[in-house]
């Protein structure tokens, strides 16, 4: 993609620098309908104002050249710092998001375990026992630490 912005670049640049850029007249005049019309020929009728045209700039090409190469270079270095914050935004949306899901699992596991005194979890020996009390009071207070800690609105 470079390659083929760069080309064309250069070839404008060649186009312009070797044609050179002749120095026409240009007039302005108004037409019956009240338009304003810029023509390089004057109106068959009517009055017209000769408008000067500032010539084209008198560097040599080579100088030119080696501006446009500069200016192709500035703006692909513009285009990838430009990726570059896209990719990280897009990273950091996907924490954020990551964020919120485990914020919304937290809350619903602390309102499970807060409703309900009775629950079972897998014992050392891989059998289902009810949990006890105390075991639930620390899952809440971790719960709400947690949510303290990296919920927002906690």
């Amino acid at each position: 993609m470079r390659t083929h912005v760069t080309t064309a670049v250069v070839t404008a640049a060649l186009l312009v620098l070797g044609t050179g850029v002749a120095q026409a007249k240009v007039y302005k005049w108004v037409d019956e309908n009240g338009v304003t019309q810029y023509t390089q020929y004057p109106p068959p009728k009517g009055s017209a104002r000769e408008i000067t045209v500032p010539s084209a700039p008198s560097a040599d090409p080579a100088t030119q050249l080696k501006d446009l190469q500069q200016r192709v270079e500035a703006l692909d270095k513009q285009r990838k710092e430009r990726a570059l914050a896209d990719e990280e935004t897009a990273e950091q949306r996907a924490d954020r998001e990551r964020l919120v899901a485990d914020c919304k699992r937290i809350r619903s596991e602390l309102e499970v375990i807060s409703n309900n005194p009775r629950l079972l979890e897998e014992g050392q020996d891989g059998t289902r026992v009810r949990m006890t009390e105390e075991r639930r009071q620390e899952r809440i207070a971790t719960y709400k630490q947690q949510i303290r800690d990296y919920c927002s609105d906690g």
